[in-house]
C-alpha cells in the first residue's frame, strides 16, 4: 500500500477514535462531524490504494510486454528464398519455400483471367488523353 494511503488511513483512524471519545462524552454534533471526516478520509485512502494498484498492474504488463518483445525480436527467421535475403524480408521469389498464405500469393490468375486482365490494362499503357 502506498504511503499516502497509509497516511489517510491513520488520519481516518485518529478521527474515528476522536469521534468515539466525543460520543462517549455525549457530544453528538462534534462526534458526527468527526465521524464524517473519518469516513471521507477512509474513502480517499481506498481510492488512492486502488489507483496505485492499477498503476502497478499497468507497469507490470508493460514490463512483461517488453520482455516478450525482446524474446521475439531476438529470433530472426531463416531465409526462405534469395529475394527475401536481398530485399530484407520485403519480397519473396518464385523459389520461396514458405506456404502460400504466409507469402500472400493468393493473387495468381488462370491463363484466361490473365488474358482478360492484359486486355483491360492494355489501354493504360498509352499516354493518350482518351
Amino acid at each position: 500500500m502506498p504511503r499516502p494511503a497509509h497516511t489517510l488511513q491513520l488520519g481516518a483512524l485518529a478521527l474515528t477514535t476522536s469521534s468515539g471519545y466525543l460520543a462517549w462524552q455525549h457530544q453528538w454534533i462534534p462526534a458526527g462531524f468527526l465521524g464524517l471526516g473519518a469516513l471521507y478520509l477512509f474513502v480517499l485512502a481506498c481510492g488512492r490504494n486502488h489507483y496505485d494498484r492499477k498503476v502497478r498492474e499497468r507497469h507490470e504488463q508493460a514490463r512483461r510486454a517488453a520482455r516478450l518483445d525482446d524474446q521475439t525480436l531476438a529470433e530472426v527467421p531463416a531465409p526462405c528464398c534469395q529475394f527475401w535475403k536481398h530485399s530484407e524480408g520485403r519480397a519473396h521469389g518464385p523459389d520461396c519455400t514458405r506456404p502460400p498464405l504466409a507469402r500472400r500469393d493468393t493473387y495468381r490468375l488462370t491463363p484466361t483471367e490473365q488474358a482478360v486482365f492484359e486486355e483491360l490494362t492494355a489501354g493504360f499503357d498509352d499516354r493518350s488523353a482518351a
